[in-house]
């Protein structure tokens, strides 16, 4: 299989920039492609079960000021293999800055160069750049988290469909208050007291946070009767009983300063 996923109309070319061209020039298209139309030289082991992730930059519309190889839009490049097969796909993280960019059809953050050049705010250390998350890949508890360099919000990615968790449907980042991650293992592993205080400063500094939990949060070997081979987990080697009473101050200590709202219950697309 040899099939276009989507395109996109690069603005930022033609241009002079070393950074812009050759081997370091962006593409337009979001591929997918799966033996035997990928052609491999030798042979793929049948037992090689599992997904190498690249992530990197692709920049779309002309840059904000002198561009820097950190500037562009992020772009995850997955190959996966099963049973002697392989399918390569490559998407764009679908961050918040990157939909806005795309209904404006241009840039509106600089880059790492010039940040003083920003009229709105941004993400990162600086405050002043787009949430591009091209820099880093990274696999934590089962999640594929994708994240730029200036230390802003990591985004989720599915490792076998690398873009938006499915055509049309919104991509949330994952909220971070001091470096943590504010998710189900990370209070599991921090214990009340730490959660607590990291979610107090996340409502504090922000409009909007998002709380991820899965099934596996409320799961432990103890209780669960799971293979002890799972010991490996640290979040699986806490009790649920200890879990809940983690999870029901943080909840607690979130809802004395914001309201919850359900993703099923947003309007998303209107106002």
């Amino acid at each position: 299989m040899l099939e276009v996923h989507s395109r996109v109309n690069l603005s930022c070319l033609p241009s002079d920039n070393p950074y812009l061209n050759g081997g370091h020039g962006p593409t337009d298209t979001e591929w997918t492609a799966s033996t035997p139309d990928l052609q491999v030289i030798g042979e793929l082991p049948a037992d090689l079960n599992g997904v190498y992730l690249r992530n990197g930059h692709n920049q779309i519309h002309a840059p904000m000021g002198k561009y820097h190889p950190f500037d562009g839009d992020g772009m995850i490049h997955g190959m996966h293999f099963a049973n002697g097969q392989a399918t390569y796909r490559n998407r764009f993280v679908r961050t918040t800055g990157f939909l806005a960019e795309s209904v404006a059809g241009e840039s509106l953050w600089p880059g790492i160069i010039e940040p003083r050049r920003a009229v709105r705010r941004g993400w990162g250390s600086i405050g002043a750049m787009k949430d591009n998350a091209g820099t880093d890949v990274k696999v934590h508890g089962g999640r594929a988290l994708a994240a730029m360099s200036q230390c802003s919000e990591p985004y989720r990615m599915d490792p076998e469909e690398p873009h938006a968790r499915g055509d049309g449907l919104p991509q949330f980042p994952v909220s971070v208050a001091a470096g943590v991650p504010l998710i189900g293992t990370a209070f599991t592993a921090m214990g009340e007291r730490a959660s607590v205080a990291a979610a107090e400063l996340a409502v504090r500094m922000r409009h909007h946070l998002t709380l991820e939990f899965h099934a596996i949060d409320l799961m432990s070997l103890a209780d669960d009767d799971l293979d002890p081979k799972l010991s490996v987990q640290p979040d699986l080697r806490v009790s649920v009983a200890q879990k809940r009473r983690i999870f029901q101050a943080v909840l607690t200590a979130v809802g004395r300063r914001a309201k919850f709202v359900r993703l099923c219950d947003l309007k998303l697309g209107e106002g």
